[in-house]
């Protein structure tokens, strides 16, 4: 079906026709049930790889594989996987999908290396170095340099012309 992407109608529908005796190739979503042992008691990681298979059988079979699931009570250790040859399917029932991939197994949890976060003096002394990098003679905006702010007058000159500020 083909929905229209702002008022969500239904554009268009494909019907497909099939023919009796006819076997057919579809994919069937499988529901894992259950709590890996494992996982639970060492802190494992529950690694699902497949979630769905590829089959072919008559549609009247459909019905047997509607509620495939997969107990993950199975892994006990490490070392154990489910594997697709592990599914109980009907013999009418064709896999295409290959037996030897693996539909869920286990990990080890990777410990993370932490990385020690910079005291607040440490970044102190960047802010301080980096502010020490400045050419002399240039000033940050808003200050006025040293020289300027503490200049004497010169006696008999009068007032003292603006200086130009260069943009």
């Amino acid at each position: 079906m083909h929905f229209d992407p702002v008022t969500d109608k239904p554009l268009h529908v494909d019907f497909y026709q099939i023919k009796r005796g006819q076997k057919i190739d579809t994919e069937v979503e499988i529901e894992f049930t259950g709590e890996a042992p494992i996982a639970k008691e060492e802190g494992g990681i529950v690694v699902k790889n497949i979630t769905s298979i590829a089959i072919r059988c008559l549609p009247r079979d459909l019905e047997k594989v509607a509620d495939l699931k997969i107990d993950l009570g199975k892994l006990k250790s490490f070392e154990d996987a489910i594997y697709v040859k592990d599914i109980e399917l009907p013999e009418e029932i064709e896999l295409l999908t290959d037996p030897e991939d693996i539909l869920v197994s286990v990990t080890e949890a990777e410990e993370e290396e932490e990385e020690e976060a910079p005291s607040l003096e440490e970044e102190m002394e960047k802010v301080e170095v980096e502010g020490e990098g400045e050419a002399e003679g240039e000033k940050p905006e808003g200050e006025a340099a040293p020289a300027e702010a503490e200049a004497p007058k010169e006696e008999g000159k009068g007032e003292e012309k603006p200086k130009e500020k260069k943009e």
